[in-house]
């Protein structure tokens, strides 16, 4: 018999978008991950993350029902969009994301990339879909939540219309320039006021000792030779034509949750 108090938070995590804060709150409030995971995302007996984007309408409904015998009570994905609407039937499920202002994510993965050395990019104008992933392609939410993911296709009205469509079944959706309280609300978390994970600040002498501790003098060298800065007023001009998708939806969203009419 099902348990009526059960719930099962699902939380869409874009990356570089305060996912990972909104983990480490969930830590915080006491809820229940998956027995193996990576940030909040399951991962499998083979070390793997588990797919969900590619499970069936009965598969992930089964996954639901582990997740309740065991207890489980938060699952992240950060990769691609699960059966939404299986996601969204279900009232045992509180379905969980979190948007960033589009080009301020744009930003912030480039360098999380540069610095870790994972991209070979150098200027954020190189960057653009110079890696397989969707973060680093234009219109990253739209292509999450229309599932049109990795298609080098350009997206069109149809899959804006359906991203719009997933994003409203979604119970609570932050938008991360205006915190977190929205999470007291939506999921009767308690915490004291806080602000997204910083970036690290590169020539912090802490900072680089801890770099130096896990061996990374890559990510030193290039702190130093990349250091951040806000980007050109021509690359912000090519990003709000080909990024135009997410900065409607992010617009639009943005209206929605913060009351106006």
């Amino acid at each position: 018999m099902a348990n009526q108090n059960y719930r099962l938070i699902w939380f869409q995590h874009f990356h570089k978008a305060g996912g990972t804060s909104v983990i480490n709150l969930a830590q915080k409030n006491g809820e229940t991950f998956y027995p193996k995971h990576r940030n909040g995302n399951p991962v499998n007996k083979r070390d793997k993350l588990m797919k969900f984007g590619e499970y069936s309408e009965e598969r992930l409904r089964a996954f639901i029902d582990k997740c309740e015998q065991q207890g489980i009570t938060l699952i992240s994905t950060e990769w691609q969009l699960p059966k939404i609407d299986v996601l969204a039937s279900d009232s045992r499920v509180i379905l969980v994301t979190c948007l960033r202002h589009p080009l301020k994510r744009f930003v912030s993965n480039f360098y999380y990339d540069l610095y870790l050395g994972t991209t070979k990019a150098r200027k954020l104008e190189d960057y653009a879909g110079s890696k397989k992933g969707e973060y680093a392609m234009f219109n990253y939410y739209s292509r999450i939540l229309s599932r049109h993911n990795r298609d080098p296709q350009d997206l069109t009205d149809k899959q804006f219309n359906q991203a719009i469509q997933a994003l409203q079944k979604f119970d609570c959706c932050l938008i991360l320039e205006n915190g977190f309280e929205a999470l007291r609300q939506c999921l009767g978390w308690q915490f004291t006021h806080m602000h997204a994970n910083p970036s690290p600040a590169w020539f912090s002498p802490r900072h680089i000792a801890h770099l130096i501790q896990r061996k990374r003098y890559q990510a030193i060298f290039l702190g130093m030779l990349h250091p951040k800065h806000q980007p050109s007023q021509e690359f912000v001009e090519e990003f709000n034509t080909k990024n135009h998708w997410d900065l409607r939806l992010y617009a639009e969203t943005l209206k929605q949750y913060s009351g106006l009419s």
